[in-house]
């Protein structure tokens, strides 16, 4: 009598048999299977991190297990018996469609099918045979959107994942394939017929359930593979261990209470294993690589997928590819890798966009290779696996494998002009400042909206000039992908497609009406005034340096006047030197006075140490990009004292401080500007870029 097939399962502590029909079906297709023992179920992440070096072969053996357990259950509202067996091909059979380091290689095939024409029809051809298998459903009773689809449906299914990068769906096409070529399997699943106790097997259900984006079962077969994989993912990289009442959840797949805990295990998992913003980063580059050995026709697919598996590619073998490449050796050389620094900006993302298609629009010229850009420029704008998220990762490993300062400095602007409204601009501000840098920062800014409110209550009429400027440009447009809901505020429709909107509708309201009205909506001027600021300081590239308007700067000059006024008509001394801090910034906040492109400037920034502990603080300092192409970072030290040579001394060890910084990451490429604010005689002194100015109460 021939033996049975047995495994351990390492996560769960138990054994998996493989019995009949189940024992069969495993070695009729055993080279397959045994390749997934090559195959780390995280991808690049196992290459590049000391954690969770478990393989798919670990997780087909979970799922045999999940499949069996279906097959003894007798009862429940789970897995219809008379074609259970159509639930294999993909449950257990599935991970066989995976191509070498798993996801990541699959976003870079679709990657290469996005960019290249020839390549998609070469992808397009190779999965073809598999819509020949596509008939209408005779067996389910459900009514999904597939039931009656054929070869024609499925073509576009194809055409769709191709297009739309669903590369979630890539592994399941190839599995497909692997199962119409494999005739002894196939034959055992269709030597299954349904009767008594024993389970059967509908042929157009089983490919069904594997590709059809609308099948019903195939939505419950995801959630079985999630059940395995949550639990053995956690195990493995040594964050948790759990039981999960696998029993329950298998009688009721589909509203078994726990499944609720397993979503939010994955959704863990996502954020603190599978995102981490270095892999994702190293993930991008490796996608770029692999995509354009792909269209240069130096790797294939069926090596890739190991359609015959004793000619496939192992991890080792890629590994030794890319490392031959000088351009895939900053995936897997350490001291390459760790080069790169990765910024996340949480953005809005059209979800019906490709991520080639949205990283396009941040290529810093045109007509570069989109493959090779990031190699190329040594900064690249890259979306997330996390829904609108995108990153800005830049590379620093010496003052030759550096991007340039402009470089950089486009890429932040080109970010903002993309994404705007519907970006956050803390992260943005973050972005710049930390990367230009190299260290991470903490600033101000948020402490200044109140502060200038307050001095702007007697510029009403700036106020309502500044407020309609901001609420133009403020408001997301209405074809912007975010939402369908328009509120209207004393007759002026805002399309509420961010949440932004609403509060500038109210801000603008209240700015440009009466008090009466002001009443109504229960906001104050002085409130309003507050949005109006907190705005433009949180976006100031849309609001000055090229953008600014008469309006916006009139309203700064008006404040700086009734701010000089205070500093010089008595007060306190720490009142004074906050005024002067304030008057500073504003003055920062358009200065130079021309040739500004894109712009940033931030009040009482802390440069902070590893440890978080704060290494220098600057009074106000300005990041700028000119029409010359030219990248400066304006100091500005402020002090009350008249003494300014006791303020420079002070100043001279922290400024040093900051070039070094800037020198050793961007050589000479960025100029630097120290200014000074201080009180002289009655009146304050400016010494901006070596021209002294001296301004008093007019």
């Amino acid at each position: 009598m021939a033996k049975d097939v047995r495994f351990i399962d390492p996560s769960f502590a138990c054994e998996v048999v493989l019995r009949n029909q189940s024992k069969a079906l495993y070695e009729s297709a055993q080279p397959q299977f045994d390749r997934l023992k090559q195959l780390r179920i995280l991808g690049i992440t196992s290459h590049i991190t000391d954690i969770a070096f478990h393989t798919r072969y670990h997780h087909q053996i979970g799922l045999f297990r999940l499949f069996e357990k279906l097959r003894g259950m007798t009862g429940g509202d789970g897995f219809p018996r008379d074609f259970l067996w159509s639930f294999w091909p993909r449950l257990c059979f599935g991970q066989t469609g995976h191509a070498v380091f798993s996801y990541d290689t699959e976003k870079a095939v679709l990657l290469a099918a996005q960019v290249d024409q020839e390549f998609r029809l070469v992808l397009r051809d190779f999965l073809l045979p598999v819509a020949d298998r596509i008939v209408a459903c005779s067996t389910c009773g459900r009514n999904c959107d597939g039931k009656d689809a054929g070869k024609t449906e499925a073509i576009d299914w194809l055409d769709t994942l191709i297009d739309r990068n669903r590369w979630r769906q890539l592994h399941r096409w190839v599995a497909a394939l692997k199962l119409t070529q494999n005739r002894v399997l196939m034959g055992i699943l269709t030597g299954q017929r349904a009767g008594g106790a024993d389970p059967g097997f509908a042929e157009a259900e089983a490919f069904k359930i594997m590709i059809c984006p609308g099948c019903e079962w195939g939505g419950m077969v995801r959630k079985l593979n999630t059940l395995d994989s949550v639990v053995r993912d956690l195990a493995f990289s040594g964050t948790v261990s759990i039981q999960l009442d696998v029993d329950g959840l298998l009688a009721d797949v589909e509203f078994a209470r726990d499944w609720s805990l397993v979503n939010v295990l994955n959704d863990y998992l996502i954020d603190s294993l599978y995102s981490k913003l270095e892999t994702q980063t190293a993930v991008a580059l490796y996608q770029r690589v692999v995509a354009d050995l792909m269209t240069k026709r130096k790797l294939g697919l069926e090596e890739l997928f190991g359609i015959d598996a004793g000619t496939a590619l192992s991890e080792d073998d890629l590994f030794e590819t890319m490392y031959r490449n000088k351009f895939g050796k900053e995936v897997f050389q350490s001291e390459l890798r760790t080069g790169w620094s990765t910024w996340e900006v949480a953005a809005s993302v059209d979800k019906q966009r490709t991520a080639a298609e949205i990283e396009m629009e941040f290529l810093l010229k045109k007509s570069a290779n989109y493959l090779h850009a990031p190699f190329k420029s040594r900064v690249f704008c890259h979306k997330l696996s996390k829904a609108n998220s995108l990153a800005v990762s830049v590379c620093h490993r010496s003052l030759v494998e550096r991007p340039s300062s402009y470089d950089f400095a486009v890429t932040c602007d080109k970010l903002i002009e993309n994404r705007y409204p519907a970006i956050n601009p803390n992260h943005v501000i973050s972005l710049v400042f930390e990367g230009i840098i190299g260290k991470p920062i903490k600033h101000g800014l948020s402490e200044y909206p109140k502060s200038l409110a307050d001095y702007s209550q007697s510029a009403t009429d700036l106020l309502k000039g500044a407020a309609g400027i901001v609420k133009k440009r403020g408001t997301a447009s209405p074809d912007a992908d975010l939402g369908v809901v328009s509120v209207s505020v004393l007759g002026y429709d805002s399309p509420l497609n961010d949440p932004m909107d609403i509060q500038l509708a109210l801000m603008h309201a209240a700015l440009t009406a009466n008090e009466d009205v002001r009443k109504k909506i229960g906001i104050s001027q002085n409130m309003a005034a507050e949005s109006l600021w907190f705005h433009m300081l949180l976006w100031q590239p849309m609001y000055f340096g090229k953008k600014q308007t008469k309006s916006t700067k009139d309203l700064i000059d008006r404040v700086q006047q009734d701010v000089l006024a205070e500093v010089l008509n008595g007060v306190d001394a720490d009142t004074a030197a906050r005024l002067l801090e304030v008057y500073t910034f504003l003055e920062a906040l358009h200065s130079p006075a021309n040739q500004v492109v894109f712009g940033i400037t931030l009040p009482n920034l802390k440069v902070l140490k590893d440890d978080g502990s704060v290494e220098n603080e600057y009074d106000v300092v300005s990041f700028i990009r000119k029409k010359d192409k030219s990248v400066e970072v304006w100091i500005w030290g402020v002090t009350i004292e008249q003494d300014i040579n006791r303020k420079r001394a002070d100043d001279q060890q922290k400024i040093q401080k900051l070039r070094d910084h800037l020198g050793s990451r961007w050589d000479s490429d960025i100029r630097i500007v120290s200014n000074y604010v201080y009180r002289d005689n009655g009146q304050v002194c400016l010494d901006i870029d070596g021209v002294i100015q001296r301004r008093s109460i007019t």
